[in-house]
């Protein structure tokens, strides 16, 4: 007994897809129990110690059997997605098992899926909330967290390419998206993000978004938005509503702040809140340079054109389906 040593490792496995703990009993642990009492069982004489290793095989094989089932309807449960791919031009592909697979309108975009457009393609992302993430050409992104339970944010991740965000603000959790150079976080914001590999550039079209420089670890990036207060998203509302009268004396409203034009150090330390008509450009090394948003840039630019337009008659069939 004293010459046998059994090595246990890994009884906790970190599942990326729900980011949970689960517990389970690995395939090794059980054959290095079922050699050991099976040699000890050929090598026993005592026909009571024999009943005792057959009750403990049997035992064990049903353990690892319930723990293997639970796994795999943990992981089925925690992977669903009420996002869906409500509009496709081109193609676009979802990456399953190292293979590129088409998809089409309709389709639901999983938890952990990464997904492309294609050269002349563009893509819509809808979520339950109403909130709307379009995909330029040659854009790869990864949805890693839905905004759905409580204190639970949003997370997608952006690899190459240009997205547009339309987000609602109807959930007190944050809305985040990660490229290589830069973190965001809004509440309910419109919002242009392009990356590449070693600069990511964000304008802001309505309301402001929060900016620092992205953390590998998402559930330390999930606690950081807890704590995140933007001036001008915060205060922001998504119910338009005609007033019967209007109280006198009239409040002045509180002019919106601006961040001054030229660089910024951004860190993990604190957010930078850029304003409507702001963007900002990231580096690899962290300096953010700020600048207005011309207008003559955003007439010239068909892709936020094209942007604006879906969003104004996204919001004319909201109001009027109420």
């Amino acid at each position: 007994m004293s010459s046998s040593k059994l090595k246990i490792k890994n009884f906790f496995i970190y599942d990326e897809k729900s980011f949970d703990h689960i517990i389970i009993i690995k395939k090794e642990l059980y054959l290095i129990f079922e050699n050991y009492f099976i040699s000890h069982w050929i090598m026993s004489k005592n026909m009571r110690l024999k009943k005792y290793i057959c009750a403990s095989i049997v035992i064990m094989t049903l353990i690892v059997s319930s723990q293997e089932q639970t796994f795999s309807k943990t992981i089925n449960v925690t992977a669903k997605s009420s996002a869906k791919l409500s509009f496709v031009q081109g193609k676009v592909y979802s990456l399953e098992k190292s293979k590129w697979i088409v998809l089409s309108k309709g389709n639901i975009i999983k938890i952990n899926e990464q997904i492309r457009t294609d050269k002349k393609s563009k893509a819509e992302i809808t979520f339950s909330d109403g909130s709307r993430v379009r995909l330029s050409e040659n854009t790869n992104i990864v949805l890693v967290r839905e905004r759905q339970k409580e204190n639970e944010h949003g997370l997608l991740k952006i690899f190459s390419g240009k997205l547009w965000a339309n987000i609602f603000n109807k959930s007190k959790n944050r809305f985040s998206v990660q490229s290589n150079t830069a973190a965001l976080a809004v509440l309910g914001t419109t919002f242009n993000v392009e990356a590449e590999n070693k600069e990511t550039e964000v304008s802001v079209f309505e309301g402001s978004v929060g900016i620092q420089t992205p953390t590998e670890d998402n559930n330390q990036f999930n606690k950081k938005l807890d704590n995140l207060s933007l001036i001008i998203d915060d205060k922001k509302t998504t119910n338009i509503q005609k007033p019967d009268k209007i109280d006198k004396p009239v409040q002045e409203i509180e002019k919106p702040f601006k961040v001054i034009d030229g660089p910024h150090q951004v860190n993990q330390d604190e957010w930078l809140e850029i304003i409507a008509n702001q963007k900002i450009t990231i580096d690899d090394k962290g300096v953010g340079t700020v600048a207005d948003i011309k207008a003559e840039e955003i007439k010239e630019d068909e892709w936020v054109q094209w942007n604006k337009e879906l969003d104004s008659n996204t919001s004319e069939n909201m109001l009027f389906s109420k």
